[in-house]
């Protein structure tokens, strides 16, 4: 058996001087200190009433999982930022704790600022504010916009540390919902090219991939990443060493792809196989040369030199030569995606031939991808649809089922890793 001192009492001798039996007493004392130390530390039994229901609209489930969000938050001092910064405003709300509100609600459920509003009693914070509250902060987070992705940044030097070469930038579109005749007019004064309320968000990472800065810009018409015009406005800033545009197949416009090469940057793109040429189609199907990654995974890669056309500044055109790295992948998970998805649109195609008055010309034109003979015409004084006979273009069909699960990625020739 073993044993361990708990409380040091002193001697039995010196103890008779004070209780009438001091054996008795400190017996009692011990229990009183055990029964304590079960109940702090014991097991504890909880009785359920399983027949008792919960008050209509009560709800008192909570979320634990946004301490570690929470965790990150403090890290960054941004406690402090938001503090100091409402001290001189007079608000009668906490701007901090909407910061988190929406913060946490972004990442853990990516929806609108009503419903995280609705949720704001699932989190242990003190969220003693009301929506127009959250709606009026909107102002001020404008206003702090440019201190607070400074402020991140140097908190994120002196924690974490910073790579800042190669730094990466990768953008994404963004679509919001909003009224379409108020959209007009505003499009209509920034001169943009198309109705949609789209925005472009460019973000650049460090080699950590923890992010530095972000840009915005309104959609450009070839929708490319504006990289050097977000580079030229962070670049001094943030100190932003040479920088690597990571993008889809939209960005591969290579006249602009050798303009960022000039400043002395990079870039990795994506892109089809199946809008590649013909001598990369070739290569992709060859299955000599593939190496393992995982189980289902492969690839293999060479280096080419791509020629292009530039015009230069008198406005001659010019033959240029790009060295680049090329990356041919196979994925099979990809591969059953792309058979589903080319399933889909085979099923619409039926339909259409089955029913081909359902085509006009504002049809998408993935439902009559691989169909042939899809010529309509509409007979503007009666109405009626002159049908033309509709059939499945099988050579089409099983040209694209070869590249199923193959993609390229192309690098410039420095940016190889």
């Amino acid at each position: 058996m073993l044993f361990r001192s708990v409380k040091n009492i002193g001697y039995l001798e010196d103890l008779k001087k004070t209780y009438d039996d001091p054996v008795a007493h400190f017996k009692n004392v011990a229990k009183e200190m055990t029964d304590e130390f079960n109940i702090n530390n014991g097991k504890t039994t909880v009785t359920l009433n399983l027949s008792k229901t919960m008050t209509p609209c009560c709800n008192i489930r909570k979320n634990f999982g946004y301490i570690a969000l929470s965790q990150v938050y403090n890290k960054l001092n941004l406690n402090d930022f938001f503090i100091n910064r409402q001290a001189s405003l007079g608000l009668n709300y906490n701007l901090n704790n909407i910061v988190k509100l929406l913060l946490y609600n972004n990442i853990l459920f990516a929806d609108s600022e009503a419903h995280a509003f609705a949720r704001k009693n699932r989190f242990f914070e003190k969220m003693d504010f009301k929506f127009d509250n959250i709606l009026d902060s909107f102002k001020y987070l404008t206003r702090y916009n440019p201190q607070l992705r400074q402020w991140i940044h140097n908190q994120i030097c002196e924690i974490y540390g910073r790579k800042h070469e190669p730094v990466f930038y990768y953008t994404t579109n963004h679509y919001f919902e909003v009224d379409q005749k108020k959209w007009k007019e505003l499009s209509e004064d920034f001169n943009a090219p198309r109705l949609d309320p789209i925005l472009q968000l460019g973000i650049f990472v460090d080699s950590n991939r923890l992010p530095i800065t972000y840009v915005l810009f309104r959609r450009n018409p070839k929708d490319l990443p504006l990289f050097n015009v977000a580079l030229k406005k962070n670049q001094s800033e943030y100190f932003i060493g040479r920088s690597i545009m990571v993008a889809d197949n939209t960005a591969n416009d290579y006249v602009y792809l050798y303009h960022i090469l000039q400043t002395g940057n990079g870039y990795i793109v994506s892109q089809s196989i199946r809008n590649s040429d013909k001598n990369e189609r070739t290569y992709a199907l060859d299955q000599e040369g593939y190496k393992p990654i995982d189980e289902g995974e492969w690839y293999k890669s060479r280096i080419i030199t791509r020629k292009i056309e530039v015009t230069d500044s008198d406005g001659h055109k010019k033959n240029k030569f790009i060295k680049e790295k090329q990356v041919i992948f196979y994925n099979s998970t990809y591969a059953r995606w792309a058979t589903a998805e080319r399933e889909n649109i085979l099923m619409r195609g039926k339909d259409l031939i089955a029913h081909p008055s359902k085509y006009n010309r504002r049809h998408p034109k993935t439902d009559v991808h691989y169909s042939r003979s899809v010529e309509l015409e509409q007979n503007i004084s009666n109405g009626s649809l002159k049908k033309h006979p509709l059939s499945i273009d099988s050579k089409k069909l099983k040209e694209e089922e070869l590249y199923d699960g193959y993609y390229v990625s192309s690098k410039d020739r420095k940016s190889v890793v």
